[in-house]
């Protein structure tokens, strides 16, 4: 028989944990990203996310400078050490500052809008 108590108190410690570890990944991808952002002259970034449907998608990163004129986001990838993603098989990849945005974005929907799919 399954002590229905018991999942659900190991859920909420999952859960705990993931949130955890969600906030840390934040904070690191923010102390990656801000520097190269404020380097290129970028002062704001608008983040477009579809959410229609079963799924959710960042569609566009948009780079503004001070004054709201579009800047291209920089071709650059991030140092080992600064932000790194799993691609499933275990190996690490350094992402470009465009999809550090992007897992930043996603990472923020999760912690601030859970279910947000």
């Amino acid at each position: 028989m399954i002590d229905i108590e018991a999942v659900m108190a190991d859920f909420a410690v999952r859960q705990a944990q993931r949130q955890t570890q969600v906030v840390e990944e934040i904070q690191q991808l923010k102390s990656v990203i801000l520097p190269r952002l404020q380097e290129a002259g970028i002062a704001r970034v608008e983040i477009r996310f579809d959410g229609c449907g079963d799924s959710g998608a960042v569609e566009e990163c948009a780079c503004l400078d001070a004054a709201g004129g579009a800047i291209a986001c920089p071709d650059v990838t991030l140092q080992e050490g600064e932000a790194h993603t799993a691609d499933g098989a275990g190996s690490e990849q350094l992402p470009s500052l465009g999809q550090a945005l992007e897992q930043l974005t996603y990472l923020a929907l999760e912690r601030h809008h859970p279910g947000w799919e």
